[in-house]
């Protein structure tokens, strides 16, 4: 179900990130590039349309339902918000995972001084996961989610933050230089 409101969630993350008097609609949409690179592999995209022309049709949506106004010209429009709570609620659909994405990244610490098997390290950042939710760093506790750590973990070696080293059976984690 969540896929279903995956575009507008992003699209009321990335205004919301922009926050301020005049939103650049460029700026919300490199934003929105951003967590649609980062989370891609989270989320069920259609194929029929590309990104660009989903996020089109998303602010078009939040517009006829007066989420957003757009103001300016047409080469460079802005973004006027009219409907705050509900870009706050379409946003905190992300929330999840953002916060697993984080307190992910915030567990790396320990590769400084060593590397690590990748299953000691997910099970490092699944603890880590819930050591925030109990000091209130992180406010979902399903941010402590295998899978989740696990796609964050994958993302960072796929844009190499992170180094994997097999040997036999064995995978070793590192930071990239």
């Amino acid at each position: 179900t969540i896929n279903h409101f995956i575009p507008g969630s992003i699209l009321a993350r990335s205004i919301l990130h922009e926050a301020g008097a005049e939103i650049s609609l460029e700026a919300v949409k490199e934003h929105s590039k951003i967590l649609n690179k980062l989370f891609r592999n989270e989320f069920i995209y259609p194929t029929k349309t590309t990104l660009d022309e989903a996020f089109e049709e998303t602010v078009a949506a939040f517009s006829v339902r007066g989420f957003i106004d757009l103001s300016g010209s047409n080469e460079a429009p802005d973004v006027i918000i009219k409907e705050a709570e509900t870009l706050e609620m379409l946003a905190s659909f992300l929330d999840v995972f953002v916060e697993a994405y984080w307190a992910t990244i915030k567990s790396l610490d320990i590769l400084q001084e060593f590397p690590l098997w990748d299953k000691e390290l997910k099970a490092r950042c699944m603890e880590n996961c819930r050591r925030f939710y109990l000091k209130g760093k992180v406010s979902r506790p399903e941010a402590a989610n295998r899978t989740l750590v696990e796609s964050c973990i994958n993302w960072l070696i796929r844009t190499n933050v992170l180094n994997l080293q097999e040997n036999g059976k064995k995978k070793t984690v590192s930071l990239a230089p």
